[in-house]
């Protein structure tokens, strides 16, 4: 028997089966809009604070250090976060027991809130304005991390599907709100 005599008997391979595409719905309960919100509004905050020099140019009374304040202020706010992401990663349990509790999901957000009105007292002259950077840069990096291993903890504990909605929802959200607050009222403005 030959090698052709032997592929002639052999049995045929059974045919492949079309791929199935599986249908996915969304269901009014996948969609998390406290989450989708907030992360959006957190997804803004951090591209009005940091990568404008609006807030900056206006605290500096239009002064020509606006973008060495906006540098500082964010060099100092990621060297913070960076540090507080590995003091959490090395207390885990503790901090994660902290950020769960009900009086830090109030501190944390007013934290960063705080953090952003004394950025904006940054072009404040002398030592205060130096002080101010070094302040809410520190705040603004500690409690941003903080805020963002809240929300990892809210959305550990969701499904592949509703995480990838509350994704999609806080990026829509993030663009609407930058547009609205971020340029509509500078473009608005100069029109005016």
């Amino acid at each position: 028997m030959t090698r052709d005599d032997t592929a002639a008997t052999a049995p045929a391979a059974p045919a492949a089966k079309p791929a199935q595409v599986r249908r996915v719905t969304f269901r009014k309960d996948d969609f998390n809009w406290p989450l989708g919100i907030g992360l959006g509004l957190n997804m803004t905050w951090v591209g009005m604070l940091f990568k404008s020099v609006q807030l900056y140019v206006t605290s500096a009374g239009l002064g020509g250090n606006s973008e060495s304040l906006l540098d500082a202020a964010y060099l100092i706010s990621i060297i913070s976060l960076i540090v507080t992401f590995m003091f959490t990663a090395h207390f885990y349990a503790v901090s994660t027991r902290v950020t769960e509790k009900g009086l830090f999901k109030v501190l944390i957000p007013l934290g960063v809130s705080v953090s952003t009105a004394v950025l904006a007292c940054a072009g404040l002259p002398g030592a205060a304005g130096r002080l101010c950077v070094w302040i809410g840069g520190i705040t603004s990096g500690v409690f941003s991390a903080l805020f963002l291993l809240m929300w990892g903890l809210a959305c550990s504990k969701l499904t592949l599907k509703k995480n990838f909605i509350v994704a999609v929802m806080s990026y829509v959200f993030s663009g609407f709100f930058l547009v609205a607050f971020g340029y509509a009222p500078i473009y608005l403005g100069a029109l005016a």
